[in-house]
């Protein structure tokens, strides 16, 4: 260690410092051990209690891309080959959809049939079919051709559906040559009630209310029947 002075100066006077060796700063030593915890706050109030959810989406959509030809007189499925969204989760395959749960369901089916190789003739037919073999028309539209125009079809009905049931959309017509399905929309949303949400947080107990006052008293009772001797008050 050095030697240190302390020198007072006065106004106008010079201080020479002279040249020499100043000590370093050693290493930081170790941290002490941790001191024990303090103690537990009291319980903060609890917040508002938030707004409820909604569902904000919940439809599943396809569209066709690749057209379905349709035979002369020969109903079948048309494909939905294109998936927009899937929220219900009913989405077998581009022709079957099925429901995952008992739902109210919301079909809305457009499908444009192409021209054949002629101006077109006869009808056009869409269907939703359900049931084994999908043999079970539901719900169906149909409309003449236009002589050289393609010819659009909507259709669209509610359904109750029953859980794992299945549906396909078909088509038809009786026109003198191959139809093909061209174009498309399928759009099923759910519809009524949604899925039960989650209970909220319990209130607070109110304060236990004052006792009421005490009834009348009944009137005496009796035993002079059914008592004549001891063992009869026996269990």
């Amino acid at each position: 260690m050095g030697n240190y002075q302390v020198v007072k100066v006065q106004s106008g006077e010079t201080i020479q410092i002279r040249t020499g060796v100043l000590q370093g700063i050693g290493a930081q030593g170790p941290v002490g051990p941790i001191g024990p915890a303090g103690p537990q706050g009291e319980q903060g109030t609890q917040g508002e209690t938030g707004p409820m959810g909604q569902i904000s989406s919940f439809s599943s959509e396809l569209t066709i891309s690749s057209g379905t030809a349709l035979g002369t007189g020969t109903p079948g499925p048309i494909t939905f080959d294109t998936t927009v969204r899937d929220d219900l989760a009913v989405i077998t395959s581009g022709t079957t959809f099925t429901a995952p749960e008992g739902m109210d369901l919301f079909f809305s089916v457009w499908v444009r049939f192409n021209l054949p190789a002629d101006s077109a003739d006869g009808y056009r037919m869409l269907q939703l079919r359900t049931g084994g073999s999908f043999a079970t028309t539901i719900w169906s539209v149909n409309c003449p051709a236009v002589v050289g125009i393609p010819t659009d079809l909507v259709m669209t009905t509610t359904v109750k559906a029953a859980e794992s049931q299945a549906f396909q959309i078909w088509g038809s017509h009786n026109d003198s040559l191959s139809v093909s399905a061209g174009g498309g929309r399928l759009a099923i949303y759910r519809v009524g009630s949604g899925p039960r949400g989650e209970a909220g947080p319990e209130g607070p107990v109110g304060p236990v209310g004052p006792v009421g006052p005490a009834g009348p008293v009944g009137p005496d009772g009796s035993a002079s029947s059914g008592f004549a001797t001891y063992g009869d008050l026996l269990p």
